[in-house]
């Protein structure tokens, strides 16, 4: 689940760091400086972390084989 969770996260900011820096080349410069703050950040990352809980509570199968892939679906049954 953790590899699943970051790769979502990392398609995320991809997405929106190609949309900033062609934002940044429509206004003819060369140089493209993004915003990467905390505070620019911020509200990007806990939208991400919201959409991340809606995309793996429609999809449990990646809940449950990684339960089964570290041994804790095992453990919970008994």
């Amino acid at each position: 689940m953790k590899k699943c969770a970051k790769d979502y996260l990392k398609k995320e900011f991809h997405e929106w760091y190609a949309a900033e820096v062609a934002f940044c080349l429509t206004g003819g410069s060369d140089c493209v400086n993004v915003d990467l703050s905390l505070s620019r950040m911020k509200p990007s990352g806990v939208k991400w972390l919201v959409e991340l809980y809606d995309y793996l509570c429609g999809k449990p199968e990646f809940i449950i084989n990684s339960l089964k892939e570290h041994g804790i679906l095992d453990v919970c049954k008994h």
